[in-house]
């Protein structure tokens, strides 16, 4: 059966969402404006409030009556704090044969419908993931990374390919504010670890790599397309020192959270206290590299000394990551699929 003829949605937009009322309408008018070649009925979006403050609740159910008009839309409360959670329970609601994952500070490019339903009726691959791509609130400043091209994904920056590939012909992850996967495919896997997954006081993450580590390991196939492109605002909040390195630390705890909970998944290289032992050399190599950048006056005008600060607090936090597990509440025990 043509997907176009359907009467249900076809597809379902899951945005999980925290206290960001004012940069939601931004995204809510970016899946309108892109609908252009497509009928209103065959997309449905679900905002699921992630438990926020009363005041940015109170607006989106707003903006929800506001959009309706143009989109079929519903609010969704998830109390449960993290975002695999609000995920998780945007699925459970939906009933179309795909299902879309953007982040509530995110745009749609204006091609990014018309190429999802070209990518799903094609009826080649399971999942889909494109580009992510910064909209400055300021430009960058100096020191930071990307000027290297390195720890883009500190600010979302996804840009893999200029060409459409399978994602098992290249290395490279999947990423979770901007993807498609067949909701069959997903609830069979076991959608997102509620081990993982950003919560309003921590940067915990991984939870899209570990999704896409078990899409590979049932033998999913996917494709990384660039048309299907997302823009994501980063703010000056983010284009901060503190702000990286608190990245770099909540990215190395949840590597190895997911190590302790998945051995399988560990690198293939010698461990020292549960952490690949190269890391220790890199990390101690880093913090030399940023303190001699500091203390020539160079760590605010080059990405280099930065870049040594990012290595050695993300060892920081493969150290710290059992710790911060247990904190958080996980069951910090090996399991063969993290739930």
């Amino acid at each position: 059966m043509n997907m176009l003829n359907e009467k249900v949605p076809a597809l379902t937009i899951i945005i999980p969402t925290f206290n960001r009322a004012d940069q939601i309408h931004c995204t809510l008018s970016s899946i309108r404006n892109a609908m252009v070649s497509v009928k209103q009925h065959l997309i449905h979006v679900i905002l699921v409030d992630n438990n926020s403050n009363d005041a940015n609740r109170e607006r989106y159910l707003k903006l929800v009556k506001e959009f309706s008009d143009f989109l079929s839309i519903q609010y969704l409360l998830e109390p449960q704090q993290g975002r695999s959670h609000a995920c998780n329970a945007g699925v459970a609601k939906s009933s179309s044969k795909w299902i879309a994952f953007i982040d509530d500070d995110e745009t749609l490019s204006l091609s990014w419908i018309e190429t999802a339903f070209y990518l799903m009726q094609r009826g080649e691959y399971s999942y889909f993931g494109g580009h992510v791509l910064p909209d400055w609130e300021t430009p960058p400043p100096a020191w930071l990374p990307i000027h290297q091209g390195k720890f883009r994904g500190v600010l979302g920056w996804i840009e893999l390919s200029n060409v459409s590939k399978n994602y098992d012909d290249f290395d490279a992850s999947l990423c979770g504010g901007n993807m498609i996967v067949d909701r069959e495919t997903y609830l069979r896997i076991g959608g997102f670890s509620s081990a993982l997954g950003r919560g309003s006081n921590n940067l915990l993450g991984g939870e899209d790599g570990e999704f896409h580590r078990r899409l590979k390991t049932y033998g999913v196939m996917g494709l990384y397309c660039p048309e299907l492109s997302v823009k994501h605002w980063v703010p000056i909040s983010r284009m901060t020192v503190q702000y990286h390195r608190r990245w770099a630390y909540w990215s190395g705890a949840s590597n190895r959270i997911r190590i302790i909970t998945q051995p399988q998944t560990a690198e293939n290289s010698p461990h020292v206290f549960g952490v690949p032992r190269y890391r220790f050399s890199k990390g101690l190599q880093g913090l030399g590299i940023y303190l001699a950048a500091a203390l020539t006056g160079r760590s605010s005008k080059t990405p280099d000394g930065i870049v040594g600060l990012l290595d050695f607090m993300y060892l920081i936090g493969l150290l710290r990551g059992k710790v911060e597990g247990k904190k958080l509440g996980f069951n910090m025990k090996p399991s063969d699929v993290i739930q």
